[in-house]
């Protein structure tokens, strides 16, 4: 054998034993990160991936979230002749909350509704309240057992901390968000 040969098949051995040990620091972090989240009972999703998202909570307007969810969807109920009837209090109500995630929410909400009705109309209502405001959905609706939040949309809201309810009432559906209002900010000068 050469001293080539013998350099070469060392560099290989050396090289496995690296990437065992390597791995093996690697299954260890995992483990110690896992026991530090929550339960893996209470992460299970349609997507694995939904755990790994990086929420980044900012100060956003609620009536205009909702608003420009409203906007973001308007070419379908146009298409679909459905009107979209918004009802919500005159004073500005601040959330602390993921605004992309938070639109996605309301997005996917309100175009799956659009779906499932022609020509007739949704009923939108914001409602501010402590400790949490609510984001109400409903719309006639004939046969019906299908639910439209979905498993990811439920992920997604419980990532945010939002509590989303959805029920069939008298030929309606309803969806009820609760959203945590923005805490209040006391300063204490001693």
């Amino acid at each position: 054998m050469s001293l080539a040969f013998l350099l070469d098949k060392l560099t290989v051995t050396f090289k496995r034993g690296k990437d065992d040990i390597t791995q093996l620091f690697w299954d260890d972090i995992q483990k110690i990160n896992q026991t530090k989240e929550e339960p893996q009972a209470s992460r299970t999703t349609l997507n694995p991936d939904m755990t790994n998202i990086n929420i980044s909570i900012q100060q956003i307007d609620l009536s205009n979230l909702i608003y420009q969810s409203m906007k973001r969807v308007e070419s379908l109920s146009d298409s679909r002749s459905i009107n979209i009837i918004y009802n919500h209090p005159a004073t500005t109500i601040k959330i602390n909350s993921d605004a992309a995630i938070a639109q996605q929410i309301l997005i996917s909400i309100i175009s799956k509704s659009l779906q499932k009705i022609k020509n007739d109309q949704i009923k939108i209502t914001l409602s501010e309240s402590v400790p949490h405001n609510i984001f109400s959905l409903s719309f006639n609706y004939q046969h019906s057992d299908e639910f439209i939040i979905d498993q990811t949309t439920k992920t997604l809201a419980n990532n945010l901390g939002w509590i989303i309810e959805e029920e069939f009432l008298n030929n309606q559906i309803v969806i009820n968000i609760q959203m945590v209002s923005q805490p209040a900010i006391i300063l204490i000068i001693d």
